[in-house]
């Protein structure tokens, strides 16, 4: 089951539509990979965009890429992954797409080497 943690949507006579998904790995340390749990919410996330779209008479959406964010403990990697309607037609029918998808990520390598680290700016409130 795809759960996603947060998202974006914009809300719209046309229903809800899924902008940005963050899902975060809480155990830590852990084996789970937060990264698969992220592709299989951005592949829901476009069926039920296009669910929506149906159910508002709208043409359905061929393809979407999702802007994602995984997040393990405070360090963040962000995610472009694109979803397509042969996705969704190849998991319906048990068998691989007829093209492979690329997902595309980012982690920022100061946070690798550093980690978070207290800023001047910041200030305890009584």
């Amino acid at each position: 089951m795809a759960k996603i943690d947060v998202c974006v949507m914009e809300r719209s006579g046309t229903g809800a539509k899924y902008l940005l998904l963050v899902q975060e790995e809480r155990h830590l340390p852990s084996e789970d990979d937060p990264e698969p749990q992220l592709i299989a919410e951005a592949i829901a996330a476009f069926y039920e965009n296009n669910r929506a779209r149906k159910a508002a008479r709208l043409q359905k959406l061929q393809s979407r890429t999702f802007a994602g964010i995984t997040m393990v403990g405070t360090a963040p990697t962000f995610y472009k992954i694109p979803v397509t309607d042969e996705i969704i037609i190849s998991l319906a029918t048990s068998q691989y797409p007829p093209k492979v998808t690329t997902v595309e990520n980012s982690f920022p390598e100061r946070l690798a080497n550093d980690g978070m680290k207290p800023l001047v700016n910041r200030q305890f409130l009584n």
